[in-house]
């Protein structure tokens, strides 16, 4: 008696889909809502892309073949190639996927042959790891709450979302601290993009402390956790709460774990909108320049020409982050230049003084804002452009 009609159940009623073809042998499992991917040569079950495997079991069960005929009528002109592939649903329901020079491709079960289009053939050929979910951590940037990292060096640092950022609650000395929101996110999606390398046979002994970890907590899917171990024989292997095996880490994947609390501290030394500064003025001793803004550009006190680059050069000096401090002004270092900018609002002023030391590393120099008592060490590449835009000689080049 000849089985049930293909497709033998409905799609959504499958829980299991073992596959053999040239690649290997690996079963695709139905668990809750979600599906997993077992190979021969990995003791647990791996995360599925559960979007793929859907699309997979639609493909092989939702739409009819589009000729069906029984192997009984067939004339012995009917040939085939070796399978493509063998499939199995829920451990019965075997069939097998063939090229036949007569039907093309097709996939015999139950004593019919089914003719499938051609360009299905590519689907029964995939590899285990086309299925795989690599991702170590599943999670959204937007739902972590919490985050805990022990970095390779230093000290410890965590933080927790705050309306549309993220503050430090530890260390000490930065609790309370905003952290810098451009890096944090480039953090999170850069841990969010970590793919799992190839497995390490030899597992880590469970009592030795990590290396190296990040733990998140989402408001979704609660806690997770990576754990890095460092090794002087191998490479650097990654665990994830997610499942139970050890990986393969790249030096990029660690360089992006690796991150110290200072990277993350707010370090601009003048936080203001580019956008609203009307007035730009620049002295050095006699040596002065101005510029106001108007329309879409810059005139100076004349109004009779444009300077083209000062938007970029405001940006850049929002942007400007300390080295370290603040610091108290040592005797080597002298006057270099004192920015004025005049901001939208009456009386509503930013200054900046800048100061050359030779005792300094080479590329710095120092800045204080609002004529302040504190100086920071900052990259000196904005004041050597902004020291550009002074005249050769002494003139006042004030706008108002």
């Amino acid at each position: 008696m000849l089985e049930r009609a293909w497709p033998p159940v409905r799609p959504n009623a499958v829980n299991g889909i073992a596959i053999q073809n040239e690649t290997g042998a690996y079963v695709l499992t139905r668990v809750g809502g979600t599906w997993t991917v077992s190979v021969p040569d990995v003791a647990e079950p791996l995360p599925a892309a559960s979007d793929r495997v859907q699309a997979f079991a639609d493909a092989l069960l939702s739409a009819c073949p589009g000729r069906k005929e029984s192997l009984g009528e067939l004339d012995s002109s009917f040939a085939v190639d070796a399978p493509l592939a063998h499939i199995s649903l829920d451990g019965a329901h075997r069939a097998a996927v063939v090229r036949s020079d007569v039907s093309g491709l097709c996939l015999l079960y139950g004593g019919h042959v089914y003719a499938f289009p051609d360009w299905r053939a590519e689907m029964f050929q995939r590899p285990a790891a086309w299925f795989r979910d690599s991702r170590l951590l599943d999670f959204s940037v937007d739902d972590v709450r919490r985050i805990e990292v022990s970095p390779l060096a230093g000290e410890t640092w965590s933080a927790r979302r705050v309306g549309d950022g993220f503050e430090f609650l530890t260390p000490a000395r930065f609790v309370g601290v905003h952290v810098l929101g451009s890096a944090m996110e480039q953090f999170l999606l850069g841990v969010s993009a970590m793919r799992q390398g190839a497995v390490v046979a030899e597992s880590v002994p469970g009592d030795t402390p990590p290396d190296m970890a990040v733990s998140l907590e989402t408001g979704r899917d609660g806690r997770m956790r990576l754990e890095v171990h460092l090794s002087e024989e191998g490479g650097p292997v990654v665990r994830s709460s997610r499942l139970p095996l050890w990986f393969e880490l790249d030096r990029d994947g660690l360089r992006k774990l690796d991150l110290n609390a200072f990277l993350l501290v707010d370090r601009r030394v003048a936080d203001f909108a580019p956008g609203m500064v009307r007035v730009v003025r620049l002295f050095r001793g006699e040596r002065a320049f101005g510029a106001k803004r108007a329309g879409n550009g810059w005139v100076d006190a004349s109004g009779a020409w444009k300077h083209a680059g000062i938007d970029m050069l405001l940006w850049r000096l929002t942007s400007l982050q300390y080295e370290y401090g603040p610091e108290r002004l040592p005797g080597t270092a002298v006057p270099a230049l004192s920015v004025e900018l005049l901001l939208e609002g009456a009386g509503s002023m930013l200054e900046l003084d800048f100061y050359r030391d030779p005792a300094l590393p080479h590329g710095q120099c120092w800045v204080r804002l609002s004529r302040g008592e504190d100086f920071f060490p900052v990259n000196d590449r904005v004041l050597n452009d902004l020291e550009g835009l002074l005249p050769a000689s002494a003139q006042r080049g004030e706008a108002s």
